[in-house]
């Protein structure tokens, strides 16, 4: 399938396109607004993103705690702390305490430090948040070429518009 017929599709269900490109040859034309990014820097321009959407609470946890490991425990060593048969562990919100990934009736944390056994353990959603909380607008302008009023505003579109839990 070509760019422009994605873009075409996505039109005809009535979502704004919006191009994140250095150059509007390819995908700028068919979009509703085209960000000239600086080649190479659109991960900054994630992470601020990303950074917005935890900031405003855009996120849909649902779908983090159900079909992701973002409730995954994360040892200080980086590594995914699991149980004795090697399922990973996510801290249960119902108990108070670490337990396999699909035991019955949890209720999986996304955030918080935790103590199990004598390891500091938090879950990777809490590490992914942390680690972009000093991503902002302002640090993801400079690098990219684009304003922080362009990254907000596709941030606040996003979010609005992201049907979160429908999906």
């Amino acid at each position: 399938i070509q760019w422009n017929q994605l873009f075409v599709d996505a039109k005809e269900r009535g979502m704004k396109v919006v191009a994140l490109d250095p150059s509007r040859q390819g995908v700028g034309p068919h979009a509703d607004e085209w960000l000239p990014i600086k080649p190479g820097t659109d991960l900054a321009f994630y992470l601020a993103l990303a950074n917005i959407l935890i900031q405003r609470k855009n996120v849909d946890t649902e779908y983090l705690k159900k079909c992701t490991n973002a409730a995954s425990l994360v040892k200080i060593d980086g590594m995914i702390l699991t149980d004795g048969s090697g399922k990973e562990m996510v801290w249960d919100s119902v108990t108070g305490s670490a337990l396999a990934y699909d035991t019955p009736g949890i209720d999986p944390a996304l955030t918080g430090n935790h103590i199990v056994g004598s390891e500091a353990v938090r879950p990777a959603y809490q590490l992914f948040a942390e680690h972009v909380a000093d991503k902002t607008p302002a640090w993801a302008a400079n690098i990219c070429g684009l304003s922080e009023e362009q990254i907000i505003k596709v941030a606040t579109d996003l979010g609005t518009n992201a049907r979160i839990g429908s999906t």
